[in-house]
């Protein structure tokens, strides 16, 4: 199933170009208030080539306004976590372990020893625009890690520096939160839509989506699906919102398998 979601963030920029994604593919789709819109807009093939985009031809913005495809470029990887559990999935870990190898100029290259497991715990992370943290061999890292796995997998990972903080906060995930309880987050998230025009597939109507960070309760950067943006604060984070989207299908249309939102982000302290 991440194959697909992954496949989806690919041809999400040709849909949004006006190329039909095929099958049951999630393109996005966006249900909120909160994303930045093209105030300059370019029309929507109904004549308004110089307003908002809004479909009836007399500029006065009364609809969703087209938005650029995602920028392909923003991007994070990271490799399968492999905590040495029994029982991989489906669990919830909240470890203090002690940095054995970093290499964190370039992203995050990571070996943590935890009482918890006899072997090390490699953490692997890289992204575009590139990032580095301030860790060194014998710190001291709280780990949390939540794997959920329905029809397919929902991962959560927050690494902090014990006595200095949150570092990094990795989310692969059909929603925000995990099912079973809450997940914390350096600043409050929300998603609502980006405001981008609705996209018809054969599964149903897709949104992208823009998310809201909240930093002592008030909203202090919005990024949209497909972008990369900064969050004021102290320290203050750097944001990766490879993707984010939301699928309603269609009532006559069965896709198995397939989540009704999928979230793609990476947060990293700015410190």
């Amino acid at each position: 199933m991440n194959d697909n979601l992954h496949k989806l963030l690919i041809l999400l920029g040709a849909t949004v170009l006006g190329v039909t994604a095929p099958g049951c593919d999630l393109d996005n789709k966006d249900i909120g208030e909160s994303g930045e819109t093209d105030t300059t807009g370019d029309g929507d093939g109904d004549g308004d080539t110089t307003g908002d985009g809004d479909g009836d031809g007399d500029g006065d913005g009364d609809g969703d306004v087209a938005c650029a495809p995602p920028d392909d470029v923003i991007e994070f990887r990271y490799e399968p976590f492999d905590f040495g559990l029994l029982e991989p999935f489906d669990t919830e870990i909240d470890w203090t372990c002690t940095v054995a190898s970093v290499d964190s100029l370039n992203g995050l290259a990571l070996e943590l020893e935890c009482p918890e497991t006899e072997n090390l715990v490699p953490i692997d992370i890289t992204a575009n625009p590139v990032f580095s943290l301030p860790l060194a061999v014998n710190d001291s890292v709280r780990v949390r890690y939540v794997n959920h796995t329905p029809f397919w997998t929902n991962t959560y990972l927050r690494l902090d520096l014990v006595g200095y903080g949150h570092l990094l906060t990795l989310v692969d995930s059909s929603s925000l939160t995990p099912p079973d309880g809450p997940f914390d987050y350096p600043f409050g998230v929300t998603a609502a839509s980006a405001q981008c025009g609705a996209i018809d597939t054969e599964c149903g109507i897709i949104d992208r989506l823009a998310l809201t960070f909240d930093v002592e309760g008030e909203p202090t950067q919005i990024v949209r699906d497909g972008d990369y943006g900064s969050i004021n604060g102290d320290p203050g984070a750097n944001v990766w919102v490879e993707g984010a989207q939301a699928l309603e299908q269609h009532p006559n249309m069965i896709c198995t398998d397939t989540p009704a939102s999928w979230y793609r982000m990476l947060i990293v302290d700015a410190g």
